[in-house]
């Protein structure tokens, strides 16, 4: 599950400052069984971690706008996209155990096995699961050409990145700008491969 998981990578993030919940959007790449890509945004994660009330609306971490509520949002380019249950279930485990291991102090008034428990299930909870509506491909293998242009959109458009999940994303690109980039990329592979050739070289990035 995400929190054993959690162990094999826990030094990845102890370089960033406050860690990965310090951060507002925490983007994943997910593959499944090697055979499909989608994208998971996890949005606003420590608004979850430090107060379910808060996440839903009440008290001092209340969101101001519904872009700010907490969530994980699925960027899948599948016309039939895979149940996201189990993911699902990883990337909340996860979070909370990185959040449980950059702040120790705050769960110190949970008593018990199942005070903790239902802290866990209550706060991991506030992270809840949206299907984004976004562009889909119309063939089967442009799903990781998609996930490229998702983040394209996403770091280009601070709106779109803002309202993420919470309204239709079909107008953001459609299958002949991905088909296009896949021969971008093609055509600058080919250009690597033959200076890497030229030079005698396979580091010719």
């Amino acid at each position: 599950n995400g929190e054993e998981g959690w162990h094999n990578v826990r030094r990845w993030t102890r370089s960033i400052d406050g860690g990965m919940l310090a951060q507002r959007f925490v983007v994943v790449p997910i593959n499944e069984q090697n055979v499909h890509w989608w994208l998971a945004v996890v949005c606003h994660p420590r608004r979850a971690m430090e107060s379910p009330a808060g996440a839903q609306g009440v008290g001092a971490g209340e969101p101001r706008t519904s872009g700010e509520a907490p969530r994980i949002v699925c960027l899948d380019s599948a016309t039939e996209p895979p149940p996201k249950g189990r993911t699902m279930g990883f990337l909340r485990g996860y979070l909370w155990r990185e959040w449980c291991a950059r702040h120790p102090d705050a769960l110190a008034s949970a008593t018990s096995e199942e005070e903790l428990a239902n802290a866990k299930v209550e706060r991991t909870a506030a992270l809840k699961a949206v299907v984004a509506d976004v562009p889909k491909q119309a063939n089967g293998y442009d799903c990781g050409i998609f996930i490229i242009e998702y983040l394209l959109h996403l770091l280009r458009s601070r709106s779109a990145l803002a309202s993420l999940g919470l309204a239709p994303h079909q107008h953001w690109f459609g299958q002949a700008a991905v088909s296009h980039r896949r021969e971008r990329l093609r055509h600058i592979a080919g250009v690597l491969q033959a200076e890497a050739k030229r030079r005698g070289d396979a580091d010719v990035g």
